[in-house]
């Protein structure tokens, strides 16, 4: 019954935030056609929960709705309630385009059906299985400390979560800037890819063999909190792109809950936690400690990519050159960066017409952006379409693992994909998926699953 009040209730609150915000707008004189898209999602939320009966089970699915609820119904409602001048520069354009790519988001949604009911995983066959994968992921964890050894510079590629101080984010900066000056290229690509592969594999190996420890049995809670450890450090050293590490985490915090399922909701509650965590840290901490004097819904702006993001790209110059293809595409794959960094990127061109400082004060630009800057308005939604099948397809297949591996890596995809539709552009997706994830996937498919079927 609690579970029928409370399921209903996530149902109607966008429709209610909505008429709110539309009550707002009309006492502030300043009705804008911003005001549509809270009321856009509200609808189609309703009806995706109405008539989609995997919603609920479904961990993309529910994600994406997340990340579009902070564009379309957050970063709005909080500008009309503050009555911003910003409004006043949102185009009725800018509002169908985001419209449009919810529309066809909601459709995929609705229509992709699958099995959501998880595998059991079979941890004995598991660890048995993977011992060449065991040996490999020694071989690559004595490489990485050789590398480190020789290039204690390698170090600096790592940074807190939150620094103490606006000086020790500048030093930090400063330092990884000049990490190339002492370190090859090639040798410093290759072995922030190795390290960075390296920690992931770490951490997901110790909470499968803390599972297995039947020292451990008498009090199994036990297990759960020392696998966090590895999880949390993850979250509190990472690189410049936070993604992989945090993603990670989502990943492996999923693959406990598949392994703990008796504790399920203890897991889930340390999983919303460390979100309120991080939320306060993005929008609370670090602006009071930078003194940025900047509104919530400008950091919203910024990280979900809102409406006045999306306004400026539909100012971009309308280049479809071969060069911008070129370097959308040999600018994102991981080791072959370094021979094009001079081929330009439609990424460039966004932050020329924002204003911004490639280097120093970028900005990501909006899936829809990109796809619009290539294909027009009408096929706008195509990166979009490509990322969300591409997370389904990779859920669907984490649910149909009998292995912990196999289940980390999927569901590692899907998160990577789901996400890099509000959060990043195709091309970006792309590269950090190639960077972080592909590797792990040939691991699986070389070293796991053959096994599994000698």
């Amino acid at each position: 019954m609690k579970k029928n009040k409370l399921s209903i209730l996530i149902a109607f609150l966008p429709i209610l935030i909505s008429i709110i915000v539309l009550i707002i707008s009309f006492f502030n004189y300043s009705f804008s056609f911003i005001v549509l898209l809270p009321l856009a999602y509200s609808v189609g939320f309703l009806f995706i929960f109405l008539f989609d009966v995997t919603f609920m089970k479904s961990i993309v699915k529910k994600l994406v709705m997340v990340l579009f609820a902070c564009r379309m119904l957050i970063y709005p409602s909080l500008l009309i309630i503050d009555n911003s001048s910003i409004i006043s520069n949102i185009s009725i354009y800018c509002v169908l385009l985001q419209i449009y790519e919810f529309i066809i988001t909601m459709w995929i949604i609705i229509f992709f059906k699958t099995n959501y009911t998880n595998s059991t995983l079979n941890l004995e066959i598991d660890l048995y299985k993977t011992k060449v994968l065991k040996r490999l992921i020694v071989i690559l964890i004595f490489a990485s400390i050789g590398l480190i050894i020789l290039y204690p510079t390698f170090l600096n590629i790592y940074k807190p979560l939150i620094f103490s101080s606006v000086e020790d984010q500048i030093k930090w900066n400063n330092a990884t800037s000049h990490i190339t000056d002492d370190i090859p290229i090639i040798i410093y690509q290759f072995g922030r890819w190795l390290i960075q592969l390296c920690t992931l594999l770490v951490a997901y190996f110790v909470v499968i063999v803390l599972k297995n420890k039947k020292e451990l049995d008498d009090n199994k809670l036990f297990p759960i909190f020392l696998s966090l450890l590895p999880i949390g450090l993850l979250l509190i050293f990472v690189t410049s792109d936070k993604a992989g590490a945090f993603f990670a985490a989502g990943a492996l915090l999923l693959l406990l809950m598949n392994l703990h399922k008796k504790y399920k909701k203890i897991i889930i509650k340390i999983g919303i936690i460390g979100l309120l965590f991080a939320f306060t840290l993005v929008f609370l901490v670090m602006p009071i400690r930078q003194k940025d004097n900047k509104k919530i819904y400008e950091t919203i702006n910024e990280y979900f990519s809102g409406s006045e993001n999306i306004e400026a790209g539909l100012k971009m110059p309308n280049y479809n050159s071969y060069e911008y293809i070129k370097g959308d595409i040999f600018r994102y794959i991981p080791m072959v960066v370094s021979f094009y960094t001079e081929c330009p990127q439609s990424n460039d061109l966004y932050n020329y017409v924002l204003g911004k400082d490639i280097k120093y004060n970028s900005q990501i630009m909006p899936t829809i952006i990109q796809g619009r800057f290539y294909f027009g308005f009408i096929l706008s939604p195509i990166f979009t379409v490509l990322l969300l099948l591409f997370a389904l397809r990779s859920e669907k297949k984490a649910n149909n693992c009998s292995d912990s591996f196999g289940f980390f890596v999927y569901y590692y995809f899907s998160i990577f994909f789901s996400s890099g539709i509000i959060l990043y552009y195709f091309s970006l997706t792309v590269y950090l998926v190639l960077q972080y994830v592909f590797p792990l996937w040939v691991m699986y498919k070389l070293f796991v699953r053959r096994e599994k079927s000698v």
